[in-house]
């Protein structure tokens, strides 16, 4: 649906940032260490769970652009009620999975309340949020896509070529021209 583009364009400015942040705070430490022979401590904690959040970030990213792997060997050969149908199944598993996920993950925010990192402070509470937060958005695309595949089923796009298959149509032309 198009309410969320606003929502998808400020998570991918979110991701930008996050990405120069790690890379700033990595290299700043390299620099730190091989010319000063020293480091900053709170400089591996910031990389290590802005990685984290970028990774659970980049799930969302992933789910709504269609890029999570999957096999699709046997979808691929089914005519296209088919794989529609097989499209809302792997959804619904989806949500039940996020349902799972976000369950989980308020259980360790609770258990987690009173503990800090060691040297930021940081709320463990906080770094285990993200986790509830990618389950909810990535439910949500899951829900949004299986309505679209009930309301519209037009507008879903399943590629019928992969990347390899692409590849041997390649080389099958340019025998021919030979």
């Amino acid at each position: 649906m198009k309410k969320f583009n606003k929502i998808y364009k400020a998570i991918d400015i979110l991701l930008g940032i996050m990405m120069g942040i790690m890379v700033a705070f990595v290299f700043l430490n390299v620099v730190l260490r091989f010319i000063f022979n020293t480091g900053l401590a709170s400089s591996e904690e910031i990389s290590r769970y802005t990685f984290v959040f970028m990774t659970f970030i980049g799930a969302i990213v992933a789910m709504r652009e269609n890029e999570h792997l999957s096999v699709d060997m046997l979808v691929k050969r089914f005519p296209r009620k088919g794989q529609l149908i097989s499209f809302i199944i792997v959804n619904l598993i989806i949500i039940a999975m996020m349902i799972i996920l976000s369950l989980g993950s308020i259980k360790m925010v609770i258990q987690s309340s009173g503990a800090r990192t060691a040297v930021l402070g940081i709320p463990f509470s906080f770094l285990y949020s993200i986790c509830i937060v990618s389950a909810v958005l990535i439910g949500v695309i899951a829900i949004e896509k299986i309505y679209t595949a009930i309301i519209n089923p037009n507008e879903i796009d399943f590629c019928e070529d992969d990347y390899i298959e692409k590849e041997f149509k390649k080389i099958d032309n340019k025998e021919k021209n030979i």
